[in-house]
């Protein structure tokens, strides 16, 4: 637990403080399988009281959390997020959680930082889990299956729907229960060797308790050191934290390190505190980071002892009343009573377009925010329509939002004889967002071609893009090699690798492409910068600020320009030296924060600073008026 904890708190730590998760897993199918094994084989295993104990165990803390965020997030959340607050609601109480995530992953999809209830995906797949289990194996009890076979059997199917499902969709991987069952089973293993194989214990566990253990620790240290975000998980990778949670649990009680580390009193009482803590500390630290913009470590930390503290309370006035001690039926109904309610407030808080959130109560404020609604029908079809040219993305997601055919619109590349000169536009949505300012700017002896798909960067390495960007990438270079445009101008979010560049460069110089313009990244925020707006700068919208911009982008674009060699037939343009100065990075262009915006998101340009970027700068490095610097 402290170790997610610590990894959502320090998020640039880029160490694999998320496998705490995975560990749980182990433990708490190590504990639930006990006793499911040990009440059903002294025939006194009671579905109505598992369940029973289920819900005075997990309701208590959960509902408490959820109606904190609930009270919080009226004031701290914009009207979308709000909204969306109330889907994920409605989703913990009905636990399936994992599930809502799974199907918002895409590209219109909000920031996990404004969705403090992001970690209920966990719980989800644990009561999914117990959903299932205590059924299947009160079967194979009646039945009189071995019990150890068949967990072994569904573990291992599990385990071949984790690996055979990450390299084809690692976000299905993550959230399906079915490619996460197999951690709970490997501690119900456990439990099953605990108690009906001594003899393993004995021959195996004792004599080699402290190497067991060391063995143990080891794996899960390792990969917190070495795992990253980045890495496709769980995958193989997540045996080093469940077997190593494994070799810690079979190593017993007796191993010296157990009894030191485990065994100390601080790490016991957050043992004890550890469940409401899970539950509490990222709704605040996504509730600060909504309301303060990025946490320093110290504000990171002091959020942490909040939750803590939160936790401690939880468990002493309202969880440890409610799971103990007298009137357990009418608790358990009262509980499920409650989450019921609450489940329902959610899904009514979803679905009403009303619902206002935080100050946008005034008018104008109002209006303002609604313009920039985070709704893809909306905004994102104003913009695709102006200027993304949808018809050029294979974006899967995109194109079955607006009910597209699977084939690329021809006139994306297909050279017109009339035009004496052809420009290649190609990357991802960030390529996608210059068209509109090209066009209006560009001679019209220029034609614009172009193959930009939402989150693909270009690359001529196959194997290592998701299918529909393979896909993309291909056609353009085969798009490309057949129009034989006169310049080629790419552009995209991330992947700024110069080796990369400098490849891609050499190829479509092969190719006949007569240049080839790099576009370093535009201004990145770290939050949309219409949301920016509403909560920090509407009193007194600058027209330029400092405040909220990404570093990482700044320092990415600085290593371009200092690294990335020019010739003739490659060449840097770099927009933030247009838009940015010792004042700041532009808000607007021109006097209206609403209608001269820069950006409607984190940073897709609008219409008016894609016509900015092309006129100031564009257009004359295409022309060959290199302004670039």
């Amino acid at each position: 637990m402290l170790s997610v904890v610590a990894f959502h708190a320090l998020p640039g730590s880029n160490l694999g403080g998320y496998i705490g998760v995975d560990i749980f897993f182990v433990i708490s199918g190590f504990l639930i399988s006990t006793i499911i094994f040990e009440n059903l084989e002294k025939n006194r295993f009671s579905f109505v009281e598992f369940y029973s104990r289920r819900i005075r165990r997990i309701f208590p803390a959960l509902l408490t959390v959820m109606f904190a965020c609930l009270a919080i997030g009226w004031f701290a959340l914009l009207s979308d997020e709000y909204a969306q607050l109330g889907r994920h609601i409605s989703g913990g109480a009905g636990f399936v959680s994992n599930f809502l995530l799974w199907s918002e992953n895409g590209y219109f999809d909000s920031a996990s930082g404004t969705k403090p209830l992001l970690h209920l995906w966990s719980l989800g797949v644990e009561e999914q889990f117990y959903i299932v289990w205590p059924l299947l194996m009160w079967v194979a009890w009646k039945r009189r299956f071995n019990f150890l076979f068949t967990t072994l059997g569904i573990a291992l199917a599990s385990f071949a729907v984790n690996v055979g499902t990450i390299g084809n969709d690692a976000v299905a991987a993550f959230y399906s229960p079915l490619s996460r069952f197999w951690e709970l089973l490997i501690g119900a293993t456990l439990a099953y060797i605990t108690l009906h194989r001594p003899d393993v214990g004995l021959r195996y566990g004792r004599p080699w308790a402290n190497w067991w253990s060391i063995l143990g620790f080891a794996l899960i240290g390792v990969n917190l050191l070495i795992l990253s975000p980045q890495d496709a998980f769980p995958g193989w990778w997540a045996l080093l934290p469940t077997l190593g949670a494994a070799a810690v649990i079979f190593a017993s009680p007796r191993a010296w390190l157990n009894q030191k580390l485990l065994a100390h009193p601080l790490l016991v009482w957050f043992g004890l505190i550890s469940y409401p803590l899970y539950l509490w500390h990222w709704p605040l630290l996504s509730l600060a980071r909504v309301i303060h913009g990025p946490l320093s470590r110290k504000l990171a930390l002091a959020v942490v002892l909040v939750a803590i503290a939160l936790a401690w309370l939880t468990v002493k006035l309202i969880e440890k009343p409610l799971r103990f001690g007298r009137f357990a039926r009418p608790k358990t109904i009262g509980l499920t009573i409650l989450m019921g309610s609450i489940g329902v407030a959610g899904y009514y808080i979803h679905g009403y377009d009303g619902m206002d959130g935080h100050g946008i109560r005034g008018q104008d404020k109002g209006e303002f925010y609604r313009y920039f609604a985070d709704i893809p029908a909306n905004r994102w079809q104003l913009s695709f329509e102006r200027y993304f040219r949808h018809e050029c993305n294979f974006y899967p997601e995109i194109r079955d939002l607006y009910h597209f055919g699977t084939e690329i619109d021809k006139t994306c590349y297909t050279p017109d004889q009339t035009h004496k000169n052809i420009l290649f536009i190609w990357g991802d949505s960030h390529a996608q967002m210059l068209n509109y300012g090209l066009t209006h700017n560009l001679p019209k002896d220029w034609q614009i071609l172009q193959i930009a798909s939402s989150g693909c960067p270009a690359s001529i390495f196959p194997g290592h893009d998701s299918e529909y960007c393979q896909q993309s990438n291909e056609f353009a270079l085969e798009a490309i090699r057949d129009a034989k445009p006169n310049v080629v101008v790419i552009a995209q979010r991330g992947d700024h690798r110069i080796a990369r560049m400098q490849a891609i460069a050499a190829e479509l110089s092969d190719l006949g492409v007569g240049k080839v313009i790099f576009l370093g990244p535009v201004p990145q925020w770290n939050e949309d910068l219409p949301k920016k707006i509403v909560r920090r700068l509407w009193e007194d919208t600058p027209e330029r600020t400092y405040s909220g911009i990404d570093s990482a982008t700044m320092a990415v674009n600085s290593e371009l320009k200092k690294n990335l060699v020019q010739t003739d037939g490659m060449v840097f343009v770099d927009p933030i030296d247009l838009y940015c100065d010792q004042d700041g990075c532009l808000t607007r262009i021109g006097p209206d924060r609403k209608l001269d915006i820069t950006s409607w998101d984190h940073g897709h340009l609008t219409p008016l600073a894609s016509d900015f970027l092309a006129k100031n700068l564009l257009v004359g490095a295409i022309l060959g008026n290199n302004r670039t610097q």
